[in-house]
């Protein structure tokens, strides 16, 4: 191998291993919202279990709460984007967050399978170089 081929063979390994970087990085933000989706789940059984005008907090932002009453424990209301919400039972609600949850694992699965291959053609690449430079 020459030096040429040399140069560019370290030049994709190191593009590979930055990607493979931001394969990881984004599974580990799916193992996050997954994580989010299972605390949202558990809510929503929750409050539907919860009996009415019970005394609750709710959060107004990180750390801040206000008291509430609840008033309502069959439905809730669900922003479905670009400031559109509409109102869905507690099962409809369990049902999306279950439908989001196997979506995410699905993405995840396949950015694994991804970051398996790049790890392969990764130790390929290394060994190339390494019996190239002597």
């Amino acid at each position: 191998m020459d030096k040429k081929e040399l140069q560019e063979q370290y030049m994709k390994f190191q593009m590979l291993q930055q990607q493979a970087m931001r394969t990881q990085k984004q599974v580990q933000a799916l193992d996050e919202q997954g994580m989010e989706l299972k605390i949202i789940e558990q809510g929503i059984k929750d409050f539907a279990a919860t009996p009415l005008d019970t005394e609750i907090l709710v959060p107004l932002s990180s750390g801040i709460f206000v008291k509430a009453k609840l008033t309502d424990n069959k439905e809730v209301i669900v922003n479905v984007g670009s400031n559109v919400t509409v109102k869905k039972t507690m099962k409809e609600a369990e049902d999306l967050v279950a439908t989001q949850t196997v979506e995410i694992r699905k993405v995840q699965e396949q950015l694994l399978q991804d970051l398996t291959k790049m790890e392969v053609e990764l130790k390929i690449l290394e060994h190339n170089i390494m019996n190239a430079q002597g």
